[in-house]
């Protein structure tokens, strides 16, 4: 059993390298991706369409859900088109899957709409109530960062918030992109109220590092919590465990069930 455990420390301890190698480049935080049909949405597109994104929470399936607000500005010129501006605009909600693609939408508008100054910010309050974490030195400053409180998914894996950009907070709308940019970002994180099978850290990921973990907890030199490290219900932490959860990082087609 010793030296069977040596081998697997050794597979996985290779493993840790290879694999966290290959993730360093993964960012924990995504983007929620625009809509694609955007112009067939408006009929119209003058020099592109801008969509501001917002993420709001997560339905019953476990998608992430928001609002998506598409605009293009189209100038006439000369006598004829009087260089008046006409916009075309439209409100969706968007419903996203957890790599932050677009799985569906509908035409509605978000209640308070964002349209309203105020409604999602206050001008010189900064962010405002629903924007209450801003990297500003002074309540007068522009070419800032406000972020929405996370909400967060029912298992405390994900969650999601509102990034909001402003470049001039006293004419700052949603639908006005002269003046900031809303950008929804999902987060994969563990909470406290999150207990995944293999997750050892809890970092909302299994890895080769929670393989790693159980390892040393089967073998006495530390510990894990049998609903998190008996990976294969037998009622105890081992080896095979351990071996199971690399698997598991490898290839998440790997079955695991904990108690």
């Amino acid at each position: 059993m010793i030296a069977r455990d040596v081998v697997v420390e050794n597979l996985i301890v290779t493993a840790v390298a290879t694999f966290l190698a290959a993730s360093a480049a993964n960012a924990s935080t995504i983007q929620l991706q625009p809509v694609s049909d955007a112009f067939a949405r408006l009929g119209h597109s003058c020099g592109g369409i801008k969509q501001q994104i917002l993420g709001e929470g997560f339905d019953d399936a476990g998608n992430v859900t928001g609002y998506v607000f598409a605009a293009t500005r189209c100038g006439g010129s000369g006598k004829g088109g009087g260089y008046h501006t006409t916009t075309y605009s439209t409100w969706l909600a968007v419903t996203w899957d957890l790599g932050g693609n677009v799985v569906g939408e509908i035409t509605g508008t978000p209640d308070p709409d964002p349209s309203v100054a105020g409604a999602y910010h206050s001008g010189s309050l900064v962010g405002g109530a629903n924007y209450p974490t801003c990297d500003n030195a002074t309540e007068y400053d522009n070419a800032f960062t406000c972020l929405s409180v996370p909400v967060f998914d029912g298992t405390g894996a994900y969650s999601v918030q509102t990034s909001l950009y402003v470049v001039n907070q006293a004419a700052c709308t949603a639908s006005d992109t002269s003046y900031c940019t809303y950008r929804g970002i999902l987060a994969h994180e563990c909470g406290p109220s999150c207990v995944r099978c293999g997750d050892m850290d809890s970092d909302g990921a299994v890895t080769a590092s929670d393989a790693l973990a159980a390892l040393r907890a089967a073998t006495g030199t530390g510990t894990c919590a049998l609903q998190v490290c008996d990976v294969d219900g037998s009622g105890d932490v081992s080896a095979t465990d351990a071996l199971k959860i690399l698997e598991y990082a490898l290839d998440p087609a790997v079955s695991m069930t904990c108690q």
